[in-house]
C-alpha cells in the first residue's frame, strides 16, 4: 500500500469510521434477527400447540368434566373457561408472530440501508482520493 499524504490520510480516516458505524448496525441487526427468528420458531410452535389443544377440546363432549392444574390441586372449570383461555392464548400468539414479523422486517430493511450507505460512503470514498490526487 503507498504512503498516504495527510489530506489523503484524513479523507481515509474519516471514511473509515463511518464504514465501522454502518459494519456495527449490520452486526447489530444480524444478532437480532437471530434472536427474532429463534423467537418465532418458539411462537409457532406454541400456536401450533394450541391449535392442536383446541382440535381435541372440539372432540370432547360439551358436557365432560375438566379440570385445571393450578399448582397441586386440580380446579373444576367450565368448558367455555376453557374455550376462552385457548382462544385467548391463540390471539396473544398471533399478535407476538405479527410484531415479531414486523420487527424481522424493519431490521431486514434497516440491513439492506446499511448496506446501500456503505456502497455509497465507497463511492464517495473513491471520489474523494481521486480528486486530492488531480
Amino acid at each position: 500500500m503507498q504512503q498516504l499524504n495527510p489530506v489523503q490520510l484524513q479523507i481515509y480516516q474519516h471514511f473509515k469510521s463511518k464504514v465501522e458505524e454502518q459494519n456495527t448496525v449490520l452486526t447489530q441487526n444480524n444478532l437480532e434477527l437471530q434472536k427474532i427468528q429463534k423467537d418465532i420458531v418458539g411462537v409457532i410452535q406454541k400456536v401450533q400447540e394450541s391449535e392442536l389443544t383446541k382440535g381435541k377440546l372440539n372432540i370432547i363432549e360439551s358436557e365432560a368434566n375438566m379440570y385445571k392444574l393450578v399448582g397441586a390441586a386440580l380446579i373444576k372449570v367450565t368448558r367455555e373457561e376453557v374455550d376462552n383461555e385457548v382462544k385467548g392464548r391463540l390471539d396473544l400468539l398471533t399478535k407476538t408472530l405479527k410484531n415479531q414479523e414486523e420487527n424481522k422486517k424493519r431490521l431486514h430493511e434497516a440491513a439492506k440501508t446499511a448496506q446501500e450507505n456503505m456502497i455509497r460512503l465507497d463511492s464517495e470514498f473513491k471520489y474523494a482520493i481521486q480528486q486530492v490526487n488531480k
